[in-house]
């Protein structure tokens, strides 16, 4: 058993990683995996079409390290110094297959850092944080994935390129030869009903597709997004990856 303390979601008390969390947190996982069965079932979509990354912004590595015996393998970080310790904590733990994504804002003076330890960026927002990935990336030798996040909604709290301006920065990016765009992500308002965000997804899908056709090629695989509470509108509108935290973690 992992003997580590662990701080949850905000505002709940620090706890030891025991059986009895385990097994909270085993239903949690069992709840939600049903939860996108039953989307998939409904949209005519096959399961192994969806990847969960585990949002555990605000967990600590004794968490990870219990998610990760359950067989999740994908992780979602915000901050780019607090991820790298607790990276390292979770390897010593004996976490060693734990996959950890970059989905918060990227500053660009943390660029090499988080190119050290996360395996995509979901959060590619402006030429100049992709001129800070290409030049930290030239002659790395591999692509490193990203997804262009797109602000659907034009809301000023959020980060995000505007959808007529995704189109351009997708380019660019396929022009540097160091950036592997992998797709489109997007976070919807945070509403009442899942249902009031469903065109927000909707005209994500439908802009993937446009890009697509622009650029003669589906170069655009995957979509980023669906959180907590709307993952499963999320997955009826195409949703490759779901960025699911509270869900999973809460006790």
């Amino acid at each position: 058993m992992v003997c580590v303390k662990e701080t949850l979601n905000s505002g709940a008390k620090e706890e030891v990683i025991t059986g009895a969390f385990k097994s909270r947190l085993a239903e949690n996982f069992r709840a939600v995996e049903g939860r996108i069965v039953e989307a998939c079932e409904r949209a005519g979509r096959s399961r192994s079409e969806i990847t969960v990354i585990a949002v555990s912004k605000t967990v600590d590595a004794g968490a990870v390290a219990a998610a990760c015996e359950l067989g999740q393998v994908d992780f979602g970080e915000n901050y780019v110094r607090p991820a790298q310790s607790k990276i390292e904590e979770v390897r010593q733990l004996g976490a060693t297959g734990a996959k950890f994504h970059m989905i918060g804002h990227l500053q660009r003076n943390k660029v090499k850092d988080a190119l050290s330890i996360f395996e995509s960026l979901h959060s590619l927002d402006s030429i100049r944080l992709l001129e800070a990935l290409q030049k930290h990336l030239t002659g790395r030798g591999r692509k490193f994935p990203c997804f262009v996040e797109v602000n659907v909604t034009s809301e000023g709290s959020k980060y995000g390129v505007r959808p007529e301006e995704a189109p351009g920065l997708v380019e660019a990016a396929l022009e540097t030869g160091a950036v592997e765009v992998s797709g489109l992500m997007t976070m919807a308002p945070y509403v009442a009903g899942p249902e009031q965000v469903r065109p927000a997804f909707v005209r994500l899908r439908e802009l993937r597709e446009s890009i697509n056709n622009r650029l003669g090629d589906a170069v655009l695989k995957y979509l980023s997004m669906g959180m907590t509470n709307d993952f499963e509108v999320a997955v009826e509108e195409g949703a490759t990856h779901l960025r699911i935290g509270t869900a999973l973690f809460r006790t």
